[in-house]
């Protein structure tokens, strides 16, 4: 990852603490990081960190159950309101780079955005059925209307575990929505191409060709 950045200038949002327990307090774990981006050199290069992702989407449904957390157990907002604000702090301050916070709804009582969150991610993706109008578009308009934070647009592109191909006419809408003064970032998602490892947008060419298109 450093060679490359080197080699290009591309740079990272690093994710912590993905595959740690939930309760793992995050700080003394993003200290090791800092050691292994030092020593590897991709410390320069790492403009954000997100602590985990879709943290009440899991807990809503059921990933927390052995902590107590049941499935659709309305306390997990609170206490993951209270304690990811904590983590994002102890974050922020182990790393000084900002903070993303992940989230598929931005909403101040279903979805309250923690304390020190620097930037908002959306990632809501349409699922059989939906579209673009009816599904994305609303969840983006809301983030707009309830925060003053830099808003990241994360659109699904991948297919399959449910959701259907993308529509190539819906890369347009994404980038439309990039102009707007609140967006600062678009982050596709290539899910599903993981499992052969990655390969980009190489499996949707009807996508790629319509992003080139944007540039």
């Amino acid at each position: 990852a450093a060679q490359m950045s080197e080699a290009t200038g591309f740079l990272w949002l690093l994710q912590l603490g993905y595959h740690e327990d939930p309760r793992t307090p995050i700080g003394p774990h993003a200290g090791r990081v800092l050691d292994r981006l030092r020593a590897t050199g991709l410390l320069p290069y790492v403009v954000a960190v997100s602590v985990g992702e879709e943290w009440y989407e899991y807990c809503l449904a059921g990933a927390f159950a052995r902590y107590g957390a049941g499935v659709n157990n309305p306390a997990c907002i609170p206490v993951l309101h209270d304690w990811m604000g904590k983590q994002h702090l102890a974050a922020k301050t182990a790393l000084g780079v900002p903070v993303v916070w992940i989230t598929t709804l931005a909403h101040p009582t279903l979805r309250p955005i923690p304390a020190n969150t620097d930037v908002v991610a959306l990632d809501p993706y349409m699922g059989p059925g939906g579209s673009f109008d009816a599904v994305v578009a609303p969840v983006l308009a809301l983030a707009e209307q309830t925060t003053p934070l830099p808003l990241v647009l994360i659109p699904q592109w991948f297919e399959g575990h449910g959701f259907p191909r993308p529509r190539a006419s819906d890369v347009a809408k994404y980038f439309d929505w990039l102009k707007r003064p609140q967006w600062i970032a678009l982050l596709g998602f290539t899910w599903r191409t993981r499992d052969n490892g990655i390969v980009g947008l190489s499996d949707l060419p009807d996508i790629r060709t319509a992003i080139e298109a944007r540039k």
